[in-house]
This record gives structure tokens, C-alpha cells and sequence, in this order.
């Protein structure tokens, strides 16, 4: 049994709201087109998130260094 990250269990619970939301609609329809919707949006905005060049003030906070 692998042992899940944080992000992955973060993950994990975001996609049990949207279930759940989607349940609330009490229309399976309706449910199913907003979980559809969601996993369409962040697929396509999943090229937003890119890694930023830490500055040389962020490298000294975090690690004691430059």
C-alpha cells in the first residue's frame, strides 16, 4: 500500500466536495455535468501552475543560504 502525499490526499478531498455538491443537486444529470465541467476546467488550467525562480531573499528565509 503506497503511502499518499499531502497534495495527493488535499487532492483527494477537493474531489469528494465536488461529488458531494454534485449530490446536492438531488438531479444525476445535473451532478454529472458538474463533476464533468470541473474535471474539463482544471484540465484545461492546469498549465497555469509553473514553478517560479525563488529569489535570492526566499532561498536565505527558507534554507540559510543564497
Amino acid at each position: 500500500m503506497d503511502k499518499k502525499s499531502r497534495a495527493e490526499s488535499f487532492g483527494e478531498m477537493l474531489a469528494d466536495v465536488v461529488i458531494e455538491a454534485a449530490h446536492l443537486t438531488y438531479n444525476a444529470p445535473r451532478g454529472v455535468k458538474i463533476v464533468e465541467t470541473c474535471i474539463k476546467v482544471l484540465q484545461k488550467r492546469i498549465e497555469e501552475i509553473k514553478p517560479k525562480k525563488a529569489t535570492p531573499e526566499y532561498k536565505k528565509a527558507r534554507y540559510g543560504k543564497n
